[in-house]
């Protein structure tokens, strides 16, 4: 069985890993086109996320500020390291 990531999920990921989401990427995919990013943003900032917008005219660009969760990295026995998102 897949795991199947909501369109917030998605977006969530993006923010975290690339710092940055646009709605010009989101519309150019051919898979996973998420058509309600801004609706998602301003989700996002009412769970506590802080996101910038960047509208030059051609593309909105929603820059991260701060996230709510914090990134915890947890060393294993073997010396592997994984990483574990807190709230």
């Amino acid at each position: 069985m897949k795991n199947k990531l909501s369109q917030r999920d998605r977006v969530e990921q993006r923010l975290m890993s690339m710092g940055y989401a646009s709605r010009n990427e989101y519309l150019g995919l051919p898979y996973h086109k998420i058509l309600r990013l801004g609706a998602i943003i301003c989700l996002l900032r009412e769970s506590g996320w802080e996101i910038d917008t960047h509208d030059d005219g051609k593309d909105c660009v929603y820059k991260l500020v701060k996230c709510p969760y914090q990134i915890r990295t947890i060393t294993l026995s073997n010396g592997e390291t994984i990483k574990q998102l807190c709230k």
